[in-house]
């Protein structure tokens, strides 16, 4: 079994036990977002590949403005709920969504999406099918933010997590911000940076939808 087995098991270990790197990203990932949503009225976000739920609950529990839908499988989902009740969110502004993140309908459009360490478990024509149906599901001047190991020579830790990945998936890998933002620009979403996470191997990628 590898990590794309459907409501495989290990997904609820991970969702219960991955705050210690979840929470301090999430954070970071808040700074980076937090003046674009500070201005807009309402800001409606979907966390793909969910897990813990943490980045979304963070951006909830940082902006009355938010309102979070989470996606992942049904047996991760019943992790990320008791995650909101540890966690102390505002369950009122909170909906679930289960299934697979390739065949569900996001029922959008958000302005927000967000996807952490989800493209590295897929190999490039995955990825492009991903983008385009998370720029679908936007609003326009909505964005994207992909938090993930970006292949590059001065990041020997993205090289040892595609060796991870070359374990534990059928064709999945860490890519390079040049492959995001060909992903993005083929998808119709336009590029707005990179922003390292602090002390942290991994990096965060923004796109918006004109």
């Amino acid at each position: 079994e590898h990590a794309e087995t459907p409501k495989h098991p290990f997904w609820e270990a991970f969702a219960r036990s991955s705050a210690a790197l979840a929470g301090p990203a999430a954070t970071a990932l808040e700074a980076v977002l937090h003046d674009w949503i500070a201005s807009r009225t309402k800001v409606r976000v979907l966390d793909i590949a969910a897990g813990s739920g943490i980045y979304g609950y963070t951006l909830l529990r940082s902006h009355p403005n938010v309102e979070l839908t989470a996606l992942d499988w049904p047996n991760v989902l019943a992790e990320t709920r008791k995650w909101a009740g540890r966690l102390g969110v505002d369950t009122g502004r909170v909906k679930y969504l289960e299934g697979s993140l390739f065949d569900v309908d996001y029922r959008g459009p958000y302005d927000l999406i967000l996807l952490s360490h989800v493209y590295h478990h897929f190999e490039p024509p995955a990825c492009r099918a991903l983008t385009r149906k998370v720029a679908a599901a936007l609003a326009p001047g909505g964005r994207v933010a992909v938090h993930d190991f970006l292949a590059a020579d001065d990041n020997p830790g993205a090289a040892m997590f595609s060796v991870v990945m070359l374990v534990w998936t059928r064709k999945g890998e860490a890519y390079s911000g040049d492959d995001y933002r060909a992903w993005f620009v083929e998808a119709g979403l336009k590029p707005l940076g990179v922003h390292p996470n602090p002390g942290m191997p991994t990096s965060f990628v923004i796109a918006e939808k004109p």
